[in-house]
């Protein structure tokens, strides 16, 4: 037999397996959905359009909620445990959901948005979802920031007219009643149960922003 006899099964496995493995290691990985999109823009189209399912599971991969909760009560979540980031983080999930579904069957929001991107530093982007009827303007404002993975959500914000709605005054005046209830400082845990009780009693704190950023890049 030749010696190219000799070789060609063995030319042949190689490059089978050259070909082969690429494959099985891509159908292994699979994307997340802020992995799976190329810009804040169309990360918040396809949350939407997940929402619009019912795949909230999915819709949550896509929302940063460790950096939400730690920024709402920063003291709270690096004293708290494990077990009561994730009561917040649960919490966050809910009041998330809540809130795309009340927005988007309003009427401004059924006839339709836009989408605005502008960048506030080279890893953070506002995208803004206006609706394109009703009076005075609505709008989601949606807080990204770029990951090792992509672009993810971070925050989200309702603004009406010039009117934006606030985390920080909300935040503080559910802490105050809290600890008016408990009679001293509420801990993360506590905070994260007893919130719920108070979400329908305060009104959201509102200021006005004449000067608010407002994005150039419009996408339909």
């Amino acid at each position: 037999m030749s010696t190219l006899g000799t070789r060609r099964p063995l030319l042949t496995a190689a490059i089978a397996f050259l070909i082969i493995t690429p494959l099985i290691l891509l159908a292994a990985w699979s994307p997340s959905p802020s992995q799976s999109v190329q810009s804040p823009s169309a990360l918040v189209l396809q949350l939407d359009e997940l929402a619009a399912s019912g795949r909230w599971e999915q819709v949550h991969k896509m929302v940063d909620y460790q950096k939400k909760g730690a920024d709402l009560v920063p003291d709270l979540w690096a004293a708290g445990s494990e077990e009561a980031r994730s009561t917040l983080v649960t919490l966050l999930q809910s009041l998330f959901e809540k809130t795309w579904t009340q927005v988007h069957k309003s009427r401004a929001f059924m006839s339709g948005s836009r989408l605005s991107e502008m960048y506030l530093s080279p890893t953070d982007m506002l995208v803004e979802q206006v609706a394109l009827a009703g009076e005075p303007e609505q709008a989601l404002r949606y807080w990204v920031v770029r990951g090792n993975d992509g672009w993810v959500i971070w925050d989200r914000t309702i603004r009406v007219g010039k009117i934006h709605h606030t985390r920080g005054g909300y935040v503080a005046a559910v802490r105050k009643k809290i600890a008016e209830q408990l009679g001293r400082p509420p801990t993360l845990g506590e905070f994260a149960s007893n919130a719920p009780s108070w979400l329908g009693r305060l009104r959201t704190r509102r200021i006005r922003v004449p000067d608010a950023p407002v994005p150039s890049k419009q996408k339909q």
